[in-house]
């Protein structure tokens, strides 16, 4: 921001800016002694008609001040707020190999209860009471060939993803582990624009807690094991005066043939859809966030189970990272694997991160 006055002249910006002393030439004014403060710099008074600035060639100081400024380069510094992804990011430099990239092309669908996240919700069924369902894992880029923003990337990549989905009985004695899901699976994404793919394989295995095993030895313990290849996609679409691509569509089939020939229970095909609410560009603070999902599997006769959420999520990170809180509500059958054919109908509260 400049600010003239007939008196003195004082520029100020995110960097220093140094005039040199005696002789120094701005223009055609000689200007003498300056004195540099952080953020600006004083010059003493001097004809108005003399004051010459060569405006072509100043850089505008929001300009200078997104470039060199440690903020985030998705946002500005003054208002925080995002500007439109057509606005904050028009690239068309060429793709490029990279490895370990941030941000992921195709993005974890908010609602699944068996997405590689950090999670942790606190909810209660009409028959089991309370439980404690947990999510330690995560999913990250190995490589990629492509351009665009982290937060936005377009072109491939691999993914490597994997999760413990622990369920435990919050009021139990030492709060015993009831069961765990193991999940473990490397996708490859394409993206370009509002659309999104996602191909590759994943491996899931559920086991029954040691305490619970104790206390239910009558229980009959299933192996419920998947080995499944998958094919999906979503689409991205809405907008708001200052944000994009504020909804999300979405489905995904997966098929493991072999699972049930190796001695289990699971059957081959599943298949999961969905419909998100998410601002791609919040503002400070956050904004809200909700999600229907539903998850079909063939051993359960192609029902499963049918679940929403809705609360708040903060601002994203460069990466698209991405942490909510909020309520849940699940019906059908069970997400744990070594409970897939229980009924449940449960609401409660939870906090999710996505990287």
């Amino acid at each position: 921001m400049l600010h003239f006055s007939r008196h003195n002249i004082l520029i100020s910006a995110s960097v220093l800016f140094c005039i040199g002393s005696n002789g120094s030439t701005w223009g055609q004014t000689h200007l003498g002694v300056v004195s540099c403060i952080a953020g600006g710099a004083t010059v003493p008074r001097t004809s108005e008609s003399d004051l010459i600035l060569p405006v072509a060639s100043i850089e505008p100081i929001e300009v200078a001040h997104r470039r060199i400024s440690p903020c985030n380069a998705y946002r500005t510094c003054h208002s925080q707020e995002y500007p439109s992804l057509d606005q904050a990011w028009p690239d068309d430099s060429p793709p490029t190999m990279q490895w370990f990239p941030n941000g992921l092309i195709y993005r974890s669908y908010l609602g699944s209860q068996r997405e590689s996240r950090f999670a942790c919700v606190l909810t209660k069924d009409e028959h089991l009471g309370w439980l404690w369902d947990v999510s330690l894992g995560g999913r990250v880029g190995l490589v990629r060939y492509g351009s665009g923003p982290d937060f936005w990337p377009d072109g491939w990549q691999v993914d490597i993803e994997g999760a413990a989905f622990p369920r435990l009985d919050p009021w139990g004695v030492s709060t015993p582990l009831l069961s765990t899901d193991f999940r473990f699976g490397i996708p490859i994404t394409y993206g370009q624009g509002p659309w999104r793919f996602k191909t590759g394989y994943y491996h899931i295995s559920s086991h029954l807690g040691d305490e619970y095993m104790i206390a239910t030895p009558d229980f009959t313990r299933y192996n419920y094991s998947r080995d499944a290849f998958i094919l999906a996609f979503s689409y991205y679409f809405g907008r708001s005066p200052a944000t994009r691509y504020d909804w999300r569509c979405y489905a995904e089939v997966t098929w493991a043939d072999w699972a049930k020939s190796r001695g289990g229970v699971a059957e081959p095909w599943e298949f999961l859809f969905g419909v998100e609410y998410s601002p791609a560009l919040e503002f400070r603070g956050g904004a809200p966030f909700a999600t229907v999902h539903a998850h079909l599997r063939e051993e359960a006769r192609f029902g499963g189970h049918f679940s929403m959420q809705a609360g708040w999520q903060l601002q994203r990170g460069p990466s698209g990272a991405l942490f909510r809180f909020g309520g849940e509500y699940v019906n059908g059958k069970s997400t744990q694997g070594s409970f897939f054919k229980e009924y449940e109908n449960r609401i409660g509260v939870g906090m999710w991160y996505d990287f």
